[in-house]
């Protein structure tokens, strides 16, 4: 099997097949062995509730939580965790398919479980919802491989994010615009993050939440205009 790096996935001339998708509902400590023969296909799972923990024979562990997608290698063999939040279910979407070039040789973009993608937006959730309904009613073979591409251009396609705002560049636009913002979900979405790996990477970058941040800039502008001006 050739391994692709993901990056280099928009310059290769690859095709999909036997793909199949489901959503799905685990409960609580959960677990789905793959220790023996090894997953069968390639495998995309968006996390929508809860948290999935992915270990191997060899030590590795990948831990996804909601709005994360984990890429699953074809013959990667591992134990799957399902872990709920106090006790309830763990909601996911998974997407499998086989992967080739235009030989027809076997693809595969690691040989190991990565995390893909963290708090990922409303229209990657939308993709994986749409494959699902499609493989599980009446949805063609084409319309569902059209989703796929669709899928894999958001997740894969290198310098996809280069026109969304970095976080420093976000703490430069707070510092300007503090007074119009509309919700923290406008600024991730400007940063081309979800809302929930926007809050993380803020809190990680500048120390604190972005609501905070938001508000000491705005005491901080409402003290210098006190001692600048005669307003009260």
């Amino acid at each position: 099997m050739i391994v692709i790096d993901p990056g280099h996935l928009s310059g290769v001339d690859f095709n999909i097949s036997s793909v199949t998708a489901i959503s799905r509902v685990q409960k609580d400590g959960a677990r789905l062995v793959y220790a023996d023969m090894g997953r069968p296909d390639h495998g995309l799972c968006l996390v929508t509730g809860g948290s999935i923990v992915y270990t191997d024979g060899e030590g590795g562990s990948v831990a996804a939580s909601e709005g994360d997608v984990v890429y699953l290698p074809r013959g990667k063999r591992y134990v799957a965790i399902f872990e709920g939040e106090s006790g309830g279910d763990v909601t996911d979407v998974l997407v499998n398919f086989v992967l080739t070039d235009e030989a027809g040789r076997a693809l595969a973009l690691s040989d190991d479980i990565f995390r893909l993608a963290e708090g990922v937006d409303n229209g990657v959730r939308d993709l994986f919802l749409r494959i699902a309904a499609c493989c599980r009613g009446t949805g063609s073979i084409m319309e569902i491989k059209t989703l796929v591409f669709d899928l894999m251009n958001r997740l894969f396609t290198v310098g996809a994010e280069d026109s969304a705002l970095t976080i420093e560049a976000c703490v430069s636009y707070i510092n300007t615009h503090y007074a119009d913002i509309d919700g923290i979900a406008a600024l991730a979405e400007l940063c081309g993050l979800g809302e929930t790996a926007f809050r993380r990477r803020f809190r990680e970058h500048v120390g604190m939440s972005p609501v905070h941040y938001i508000n000491a800039v705005k005491v901080e502008r409402a003290c210098r205009m006190l001692r600048s001006s005669e307003m009260t």
